[in-house]
């Protein structure tokens, strides 16, 4: 059987590396003290999901979100005023909105 070149290989190859790379930053990010005592601030302050009392139902927040998206504004990574309680699925809501494609190819929210 002929082999052949995968022109799309290399690029895969160097997306999964990138990946792999940022998935480590991200945890060693949210696996550090400072942002443990932040995340703590804020569920302390407002102990209820933002997105659900919007919509006048009380639900816990169990995660604390990012309103300036991360990747768009790192320096505000640790602002309390940037960050928002949510409960998991509001959180995973606002996740899947960000990362789903749309028209032209890129993501939403």
């Amino acid at each position: 059987m002929p082999s052949y070149h995968d022109p799309l290989g290399d690029c895969r190859a160097k997306l999964s590396k990138q990946y792999e790379r940022d998935r480590r930053i991200r945890k060693k990010f949210y696996d550090s003290a400072v942002w443990k005592k932040a995340r703590a601030i804020v569920l302390s302050r407002e102990p209820f999901c933002r997105e659900c009392d919007s919509r006048g139902e009380v639900i816990e927040a169990t995660e604390v979100d990012h309103v300036q998206d991360l990747d768009d504004h790192p320096e505000l990574a640790l602002v309390i005023e940037n960050l928002q309680p949510l409960c998991k699925p509001c959180h995973s809501r606002k996740t899947l909105a960000k990362h789903r494609p749309t028209v032209g190819g890129k993501g939403g929210a």
